[in-house]
């Protein structure tokens, strides 16, 4: 599955081969998610990489700075559930859960987990980086030195770009 979302993103010229081709090395070494490789090398913008995976993957995307952990909602799923799901919670709505979900996205991980959870998933797309952030939020644990870094490089884009500059 990175394999397709390298291949969009060297199709649209957001990358280089050689660019994903190392990205996808890096996820083959130390684990983690294309998006995650392809921040780190700082080859591409977090916006640009979460508009490719909503094409990829056909799911809306996210983009979870822009928004506050929900404790309500996480509460429907253990922090186990979200590990393996590499996913968090959004926001409740009835008999519907919002979830933002790490690329790729399985159907079968997300029937288990509606099962699980007792109520419908609406599925959204994010960042891995995010996720493991509002994961670390919500279920009170320890960011990866990993998810550390590449957050102060892209918040520190994003500041830039909005002339706020990051809290520390």
């Amino acid at each position: 599955m990175p394999a397709r979302l390298a291949q969009h993103l060297i199709e649209q010229g957001l990358v280089t081969a050689a660019i994903a081709s190392e990205a996808l090395r890096t996820v083959e070494r130390r684990g983690g998610t294309l998006d995650s490789a392809l921040l780190e090398l700082e080859a591409i913008s977090e916006k640009r990489i979460l508009q490719a995976m909503e094409r990829v993957s056909g799911i809306r995307h996210v983009d979870l700075s822009d928004f506050e952990t929900n404790a309500t909602a996480a509460a429907l799923m253990t922090h186990q559930v979200a590990l393996q799901l590499n996913a968090v919670p959004l926001s409740i709505e009835e008999n519907e859960v919002h979830i933002a979900l790490g690329y790729p996205i399985s159907q079968s991980q997300l029937r288990k987990a509606s099962y699980l959870i007792g109520r419908a998933i609406v599925p959204w797309c994010a960042t891995e980086v995010r996720i493991k952030d509002w994961q670390s939020i919500l279920y009170e644990t320890r960011l990866d030195r990993r998810y550390v870094l590449i957050l102060q490089d892209i918040d520190v884009e994003r500041s830039r770009a909005t002339g706020r500059i990051p809290s520390s």
